[in-house]
């Protein structure tokens, strides 16, 4: 009959100590949390630019420029800004008297949280042109 012992994480395994578990996935984690850091925030800067590119709506135009995505509407321009570091700032300033209307910054890291923002801001800028 096969007899199995579970060695407990203090217990040496032959001449060599076992590593305790929970250095083993305390090292995993911060692996898999610094692949998904580097890779979300490259992914998210090219993913979060097409997706502000992508939001037609017939109550604004769309342009872009370098570090510039603006949405024409009405009397107001709601400005998305790109910065080094993924700093990225949501504004709306009225055409006229370059009055701000809306103003926040954020650094850019997590999708939903850019696209939650975004949507403000757009929602906003509809909502001026409504008033």
């Amino acid at each position: 009959s096969l007899v199995a012992r579970f060695v407990r994480d203090e217990e040496v395994v032959g001449s060599n100590p076992a590593i305790p578990t929970h250095i083993v996935k305390s090292i995993y984690t911060a692996c898999i949390d610094a692949f998904l850091e580097n890779t979300m925030e490259d992914w998210n800067e090219t993913m979060y630019r097409n997706w502000l590119l992508s939001l037609k709506d017939n109550a604004y135009t769309i342009s872009e420029t370098d570090n510039h995505i603006r949405y024409l509407c009405g009397a107001n321009t709601g400005e998305v800004v790109f910065y080094p570091e993924n700093i990225i700032e949501l504004m709306i300033n009225e055409n006229e008297t370059e009055e701000t209307k809306f103003y926040l910054h954020f650094q850019l890291k997590e999708e939903a949280h850019a696209k939650d923002l975004t949507k403000q801001m757009l929602e906003t800028l509809v909502s001026l042109k409504a008033k």
